[in-house]
């Protein structure tokens, strides 16, 4: 845990997405993200839902499965594309309007994965299957993304990765799972190292399974992430307020 008693425990939720990996940025099917007026409507809503519960941080995941929220030229990225930042800002400005924080996860499993064409892809589903791809994503889209928000003061913490395990073949055999643990490590702690190189306040958040190998994140004491989902469901039938929305989930409906 943190040395920072003030953080050691918070009382959250997930809010995984309002569209999947379409939240942030432009992507193949246009524009979803949060800054268009009908989604800040529902998340301002649903946000204030979360605050009246007791909640003060909110867990959203942002590029999920890599489809949206940059430019590529010839499959390698170049730049945050023109809504990301925009989206961005709108999500913790939604935020800050309910006195909330945000720990936003970077990426989920599935973008780690590799499904071999039987999932309904997009140009870049492979481009964290390579160290150069990886490294393109971190210094042109990461980077400049932590620079911009760095001083937001509903920033709670960045995520790298949504159950990473799921993709790494050391923990699992099924054939998506080709990542080696080494080089998902390597990925991890430079991620972190550009999260501490910009910040100013923010911190490296460590999936709840995600540092189950013990120095997955070698050297970061950022906090880590726990859900309990029972406590959470009875917590909001007794107040009757906030339930999670999920739409359908692409994990097990792909």
């Amino acid at each position: 845990m943190p040395q920072d008693a003030a953080i050691a425990f918070l009382l959250g939720v997930n809010y995984p997405w309002l569209n999947y990996a379409q939240d942030f940025g432009g992507g193949p099917w246009g524009h979803r993200g949060i800054s268009a007026p009908e989604n800040q409507a529902q998340v301002a809503q649903d946000f204030a839902a979360i605050r009246d519960s007791g909640a003060t941080t909110v867990r959203w995941c942002l590029f999920g499965d890599g489809r949206a929220g940059f430019l590529t030229e010839k499959g390698i990225p170049r730049k945050p594309d023109a809504l990301l930042f925009k989206d961005v800002d709108a999500v913790l400005s939604l935020a800050a309007n309910c006195g909330l924080k945000l720990c936003l996860s970077l990426i989920d499993f599935l973008w780690l994965q590799d499904h071999g064409g039987k999932r309904v892809g997009h140009a870049t589903e492979l481009l964290l299957q390579s160290a150069a791809g990886r490294e393109a994503f971190r210094e042109h889209i990461l980077i400049p993304l932590f620079r911009e928000f760095r001083a937001h003061s509903s920033l709670f913490a960045w995520e790298i990765a949504n159950e990473p395990e799921w993709a790494i073949r050391e923990f699992h055999r099924e054939r998506p799972a080709k990542m080696h643990l080494a080089d998902f490590r390597v990925f991890a702690r430079e991620v972190a190292q550009a999260v501490h190189a910009t910040r100013m306040g923010s911190r490296v958040a460590r999936d709840r399974i995600g540092f189950l190998p013990g120095a997955l994140l070698s050297g970061d004491r950022g906090p880590g992430i726990c859900e309990y989902w029972q406590a959470a469901r009875c917590a909001a039938r007794a107040r009757q307020t906030f339930v999670a929305r999920r739409t359908s989930c692409p994990r097990c409906c792909s």
